[in-house]
């Protein structure tokens, strides 16, 4: 084992595992992110893979749903099952791959990916057989520290549904996630990150060539401090890129959402809407960009962030932004903060609706419409059910 001291940070990282080594010799290059870098002025995620309480009597009672046929279960750095379909095979990954992989985000500092590539005791790497349909889940279950890494090609018109769901306590998650999408391929992600008392850093980087197609949903629940990057890279003509996602936060939970949009050749679409509750001292943050690259002409790019703060303690943090140097194209980005205001409650409370039924009332109708993006039903259902959970939660505790 390799020993790693540093920052405050202690972890033994597997010695005979090359990629693992690249890493950590790149890792030894960078500093430690803090507020005066521009992307990590909001989100400290202090100290990973230190000594913690074990919280093995705690443990999220979570059991691969019915729905998931197939996938992979983790629980504390440890794969409880694996069950491949026939479209889906393991193949080898080399470490120059992998370290390609991080470098081609064009992210300087990059120091917790390296870390969670260099501490990643689960480390897959799968190829999707040309033409098959395949959904596959990853869910991790946690108490503790965890680092995987997992890295997908999705052969010529291939389709994957990729459903990955955490629900975690106590825990401190570093994921790295990588795709590479042939033409013609589709590519459904459906995320909940649903971790309760945890840190969770996520860096994902998807790769779409010419006639391909991204749908990504997600829904954020009960982060201590959660950061997931999420950068997409349109390298082809006719792609299509649909990204919405969903957060409900309550007491101090904080949750950073950071995506990068690059459109990289011309005739090709984007979206993107965010949209979230906040309650109590809770804190969103939407750090969004989309790059056209010169000669991406007819490129169409959205972007939205919506927020609606119950709390006059709760804070938003939105930075929707477009880079442009193509002439022809369409794009717009927004962003709205609004707060559910005495008149509202008054509104609602004269038509005999308490302010208790009454976030009910908002969560359903502001947070869940962007969930209807999931395809899957029994998926979705899932998602609703655990959003639902948190509703009544957040209720509860107003009433008392």
């Amino acid at each position: 084992m390799i020993g790693f001291v540093g920052s405050s940070m202690q972890i033994n990282l597997p010695a005979n595992n090359s990629i693992s080594r690249h890493a950590f010799q790149a890792l030894q290059q960078h500093e430690k992110p803090h507020r005066k870098f521009e992307n990590w002025r909001y989100t400290q995620l202090g100290d990973f893979f230190l000594p913690q309480e074990d919280l093995s009597a705690h443990e999220s009672p979570l059991h691969t749903p019915s729905f998931v046929e197939y996938g992979i279960r983790m629980q504390n750095l440890n794969i409880e099952n694996m069950n491949l379909p026939a479209g889906i095979r393991e193949v080898e990954t080399g470490a120059e791959d992998w370290m390609q992989d991080m470098d081609k985000t064009y992210d300087a500092t990059n120091y917790y990916s390296l870390f969670a590539l260099a501490a990643s005791d689960i480390m897959n790497s799968f190829s999707v057989k040309a033409g098959t349909k395949n959904t596959f889940a990853l869910t991790n279950n946690s108490t503790r520290q965890h680092a995987h890494s997992f890295r997908w090609i999705l052969e010529e018109n291939s389709h994957l549904d990729l459903v990955s769901l955490h629900e975690n306590i106590g825990a401190q998650i570093l994921e790295n996630l990588v795709f590479y999408v042939r033409a013609g391929a589709e590519l459904n992600l459906t995320a909940l990150l649903n971790n309760q008392n945890s840190d969770y850093y996520g860096k994902w980087i998807i790769h779409l060539e010419e006639g391909t197609s991204l749908k990504f949903t997600s829904l954020d629940l009960n982060a201590r401090k959660q950061k997931h990057e999420v950068h997409v890279f349109l390298h082809g003509e006719n792609i299509e890129l649909d990204m919405q996602g969903s957060y409900l936060l309550h007491k101090s939970e904080h949750v950073e959402r950071f995506l990068r949009v690059h459109h990289l050749a011309p005739n090709s679409n984007s979206r993107q809407v965010f949209k979230g509750m906040l309650d109590d001292r809770s804190r969103y943050v939407f750090d969004g960009r989309v790059f056209v690259a010169k000669g991406a002409d007819q490129t169409s790019a959205e972007q939205l962030n919506q927020n609606l703060a119950l709390s006059s303690k709760a804070e938003v943090d939105t930075k929707p932004q477009l880079e442009i140097y193509a002439d022809d194209v369409k794009c717009s980005h927004g962003a709205t903060i609004s707060r559910f205001l005495e008149e509202e409650a008054f509104y609602l409370q004269a038509r005999a609706i308490d302010p208790a039924k009454a976030l009910d009332m908002l969560a359903r109708g502001f947070v869940r419409g962007t969930l209807a993006n999931i395809n899957h039903k029994e998926v979705q259902n899932y998602f609703y059910k655990k959003l639902e959970e948190k509703i009544v939660h957040m209720r509860e505790v107003q009433i008392a």
